[in-house]
């Protein structure tokens, strides 16, 4: 990739006149490295995108780089120095227009840790862009990126016992967060871009180095169960315990696993230079603005130091027979050494938990013990003249606050299931409550003054493959110390049985998804049929040979997604049915589908008598007569059907279509199949089905919510696949408790944007009636509306994220960890939930 600087932006394309900015331009010619002005764009700048322009910003000035997201393959951006922003650096800490923002968090909103501990001051970027105030139970989400000014540093818990601590001037983003714990597995991928930090790993990781990456501007590093710690500004990585494979741009790869060994990326040379094993003492110092938030970290350093420290301990001389030891040394010219007192060493005791300000305490105190010559002080009539003063005993280093979990298994569906013991250390009366959504699902006891068992609580079972979250609070005796942790939990999958779910309608007649007439090509996921919680279907087949018939031009299952191709030339009703089995490896499921035909009697795009059956490609479709059918069989274009009369049954193509249905249309039946389709209805007097796809289902009319309220089992709002929304054009009071149901499934939005007064009505079991399985609904209001929601649920809302960003709208995110609510902030008042 070539590259061409414009200081100044003096060139004739360049229109921006600002002087501190500075324009990179690209060239496709395959080149990969771009270099930047000064290392700052590196570690410091704000990185945010403008089109296809990546635009850095430094308090030193500006740099644009043109084409950035376009280019192909994305350039290194490289420093004097060495050290790059690689495209998954900019990736990681990008933020800026909504448009082009990683939504990732907003399809899970759930914490992956907490802030555990924190000293100084931090801060949390959302992917949103919002910036939060960092303090201890902070929640953490995928995508977040955690700063620390130079005196700050900031230790975060993950869910599977992964703790980050970062200092001095740290920025570290959380790229990728998986984990399962009923298999106590997953991955994890973080990219620093300076300052210190140290990590332990938890359950993830512990075999293959490829679960856990850091990666930072001069190399990246692959961790395999273990503690290790970096100064990311010096390009140096120390293991503390365990083996990690450092990876650095050039293709080299080095693996560290002795206590204590250090090596370095050499970015001048394109090398890893091996430092060596550092001695405990070095090592403790180097990171010591981490143990201020991590002691519990240094562990392993304090003991090694203080063996180190006895073992280099200097032999002491017998003055005679009094056994009094010499505390100088005769170096021979008559002139007398104080030799150095052992107490006078600073070791990682001292400031392991101390704040800096207190380590400096300590340094004075020990300056503070010797004249100004080297001779020690002595206290007058304290002992024989001219013998030193025994120093006084050293104070044995204050251990804080700290808890130990014991995570207890229990199967899935064990209703009341004891989940962890969770003992406070190092106080006389420790206290604990349940936080964020904890409460929901889990109780305590206490069984002692620092002793806690944590259940389910009555009649809650869990499922090992979505459990509920388990956040604890802890703190000792007065609350002067605290600790928020996430709480891995030990449960043991149990098996659940595939089920078939009928999302498609599959009866013979006006219901069948799976219909057609001349040239229809049907393209179905039959996957999506079957719920298979544990991942056991295999592959899906025909049962014994492939479905036949006369009519039938051609037909494949691959990866379970059906395609059948009618022929041209279909004159008669018929049906021919076909079974399709999913094989779980040690079985089987057969499934029966009917394929129902319809002889094409018309091609006329305006149906305006009784019983035709319309099959083509026009771009517009009019039924005016009842009991007609439409197979509209053109895909990726868009089509309209207006339907006028009764007992229609339309079936739109695979492109975006609009299926209009007016008023006094009844018992139709609508189905969009895999476009992304609007159903613009005036009656709710039949069912529509989304299929495959995003659709619009739009209340063009107080008429139609009358009917979802007072009509029976032929009304039907069904989103199918896709993310589904029924937009409301109607003012007044919409009350979805007074819908059956079953009468609207599969919806994902609920959109009132419509400049007039609503006043919506929902209750928690809506919810769950209205959307898929994973319960999640967004609401898109204006300042207008107001919702009254009634939580008919005995579990309380918590606000998951202040707000997230979804299309240029922004939302308040709340859940009780089994539903969770994206509320427009725009609304004129939220009743229930906050």
């Amino acid at each position: 990739m070539a590259y061409k600087v414009f200081d100044n932006l003096s060139e004739g394309t360049v229109t921006n006149t600002d002087s501190s900015t500075q324009k990179i331009i690209l060239d496709s010619d395959g080149q990969t490295r771009v270099d930047l002005p000064d290392a700052s764009y590196v570690s410091d700048a704000n990185m945010t995108r403008d089109g296809m322009d990546l635009v850095l910003e430094t308090p030193e000035g500006t740099v644009v780089v043109e084409g950035y997201f376009a280019a192909e393959p994305t350039p290194h951006l490289v420093s004097p120095d060495g050290t790059s922003l690689t495209p998954n650096l900019v990736e990681s800490f990008i933020r800026g227009d909504s448009e082009y923002a990683n939504l990732g968090s907003v399809t899970d909103a759930s914490p992956v840790g907490a802030v555990q501990e924190i000293s100084g001051e931090a801060t949390v970027t959302r992917l949103d862009g919002t910036v939060e105030v960092a303090g201890i139970g902070t929640p953490i989400y995928q995508g977040d990126v955690v700063e620390t000014n130079e005196e700050g540093a900031v230790n975060i818990m993950f869910i599977d016992q992964t703790t980050f601590a970062v200092s001095e001037d740290a920025r570290l983003a959380i790229d990728e967060y998986v984990f399962d714990p009923a298999t106590q597995s997953g991955t994890t991928n973080f990219s620093v871009l300076k300052g210190v930090f140290v990590f332990t790993s938890g359950l993830i990781g512990r075999e293959d180095p490829d679960d856990v990456m850091i990666e930072t501007p001069s190399g990246s590093i692959g961790i395999r169960g273990t503690i290790i710690a970096g100064d990311v500004d010096a390009g140096e990585i120390t293991v503390i315990e365990g083996a990690i494979v450092l990876y650095d741009f050039a293709g080299n790869t080095l693996t560290l696993s002795n206590q204590y060994e250090t090596a370095k990326f050499n970015l001048t040379d394109n090398t890893i230079d091996h430092v060596g094993e550092l001695e405990a003492t070095e090592v403790s110092a180097k990171f010591m603005s981490v143990s201020t938030v991590a002691a519990d970290l240094f562990s392993t350093i304090e003991d090694s130091a203080t063996e180190q420290q006895d073992n280099q301990a200097p032999e002491t001389q017998d003055t005679g027979a009094d056994g009094d030891k010499d505390a100088s040394a005769d170096t021979g010219d008559g002139n007398t050494e104080t030799a150095a007192l052992d107490d006078d060493i600073i070791t990682s005791d001292d400031i392991t938990g101390s704040s800096l300000d207190d380590v400096e305490d300590t340094v004075e105190d020990v300056v503070e013990a010797s004249d100004d010559d080297g001779e020690e002080t002595t206290e007058a009539g304290s002992g024989d003249e001219g013998e030193p003063e025994a120093p006084p005993p050293e104070p044995e280093a204050e251990v804080p606050f700290n808890i130990t979990i014991d995570s207890l298994n229990f199967a899935e569906n064990a209703n009341g299931a004891a989940v962890a013991r969770v003992t406070g250390n190092n106080t006389d009366m420790t206290n604990l409550v349940l936080a964020g959504t904890s409460a929901n699902y889990y109780e305590f006891i206490r069984e002692d003054d620092n002793s806690f068992l944590i259940s389910l609580k009555p009649g809650v079972s869990l499922d090992a493959e979505d459990p509920y979250s388990l956040y604890i609070t802890a703190s000792n005796e007065g609350g002067a110390a605290t600790v928020t942790q996430a709480v891995g939990l030990d449960v043991t999958n149990v098996d659940e049985a595939i089920t078939y779910e009928g999302i498609a309608p599959n009866a013979a007649g006006v219901d069948n998804y799976f219909s057609g007439s001349e040239n229809t090509v049907l393209t179905y996921d039959l996957s999506q049929e079957f719920h298979d919680p544990e991942g056991q279907i295999t592959s899906y087949s025909f049962v014994g040979a492939d479905p036949s018939h006369a009519d039938l031009a051609s037909v494949s299952l691959v990866d379970g997604i059906l395609t059948l191709t009618l022929d041209g030339t279909i004159t008669a009703d018929d049906t021919f049915g076909f079974d399709v089995r999913a094989d779980t490896g040690s079985g089987f499921i057969d499934q029966t589908f009917t394929f129902n035909i319809y002889g094409a009697t018309t091609g006329v795009p305006v149906l305006a008598t009784n019983n035709q059956t319309y099959s083509g490609n026009d771009a517009v479709i009019t039924v005016a007569a009842n009991n007609a059918e439409v197979f509209s069989n053109v895909d990726n274009s868009e089509n309209t059907v207006n339907v006028s009369g009764n007992n229609a049954y339309i079936q739109t193509g695979g492109g975006d279509d609009t299926v209009t249905i007016n008023a006094g249309s009844m018992n139709y039946h609508a189905y969009g199949d895999s476009g992304d389709d609007q159903f613009n209805i005036s009656q709710a007097l039949g069912k529509s089905y989304g299929g495959d796809g995003n659709d619009t289902f739009v209340v063009m009319n107080n008429t139609v919510q009358t009917d979802l309220e007072n009509l029976g089992a032929n009304v039907a709002l069904h989103g199918g696949a896709g993310f589904d929304v029924i937009a409301f054009n109607t003012s007044g009071a919409v009350d979805f408790n007074n819908i059956n149901a079953g009468f609207i499934e599969h919806i994902e939005a609920v959109n009132f944007e419509n400049a007039m007064t609503n006043t919506i009505d929902l209750s928690y079991n809506d919810v769950i009636n209205m959307t898929d399985g994973d319960n999640r609904l967004l609401l898109n209001l204006d300042d207008n509306d107001t919702l009254n929601f009634t939580n008919t649920s005995p579990n309380n809302f918590v606000q998951a994220q202040n707000t997230v960003e979804v299309d240029g709208e922004n939302y308040n995110v709340f859940t009780d960890g089994t539903i969770t609510l994206l509320v427009d902030v725009e609304a004129n008042a939220v009743n229930g939930i906050i």
